[in-house]
């Protein structure tokens, strides 16, 4: 047998028995007095108590802008609690960069005459304040090992590293200690 477009198979009393339902239900325009609340297709008894999920969605239709508002709100809500986690994640991070010496991508010069901007490895903004004896400019898309000392809101506050830091891809070729 077929309904629809769906294709069932039962056994022979049963299938019997679904099929005398099927007939019932057309002959007597069941469907339509079902979409109409009719009650007594079954025992006449509570069923108008819980056939309201047939029309919920005209009913929800008519208070669509009240509905569309609820998910504004919602959207409006996730997204503050998803920027303020962002926040409070990305401070904890920049927390354990205090002490710690990056090597640090010189972009341009900063908001402070002898300051330069970079970026750390992890693409954070970068503020150093160049000591008197450097030119910020000569600096710009140099590598430079920076030490964090200070955290702002958006930014990372170092100094220049004391010492050059060797690592895999310095061109700086290390020396022996005590040679």
């Amino acid at each position: 047998m077929s309904l629809n477009r769906l294709t069932y198979k039962l056994p022979g009393r049963l299938a019997g028995a679904v099929a005398w339902s099927l007939e019932d239900w057309k002959k007597n325009n069941k469907v339509a007095r079902l979409w109409q609340k009719d009650a007594s297709l079954w025992s006449g008894t509570d069923e108008s108590n819980w056939l309201g999920w047939l029309t919920i969605t005209e009913e929800q239709m008519a208070h669509i802008d009240v509905l569309k508002q609820v998910a504004e709100d919602v959207k409006t809500e996730r997204l503050a609690r998803l920027q303020a986690a962002i926040n409070r994640n990305a401070a904890a991070f920049n927390a354990r960069c205090r002490g710690v010496t990056f090597d640090v991508l010189m972009e341009k010069p900063g908001r402070l005459p002898g300051q330069l901007t970079g970026r750390s490895p992890y693409l954070q903004p970068v503020q150093v304040m160049m000591p008197k004896n450097v030119t910020p400019e000569s600096l710009i898309g140099e590598m430079v090992s920076v030490t964090i000392t200070e955290l702002g809101t958006n930014s990372l506050f170092g100094t220049l590293a004391d010492a050059p830091r060797i690592d895999a891809e310095s061109r700086v070729a290390p020396v022996a200690i005590g040679a």
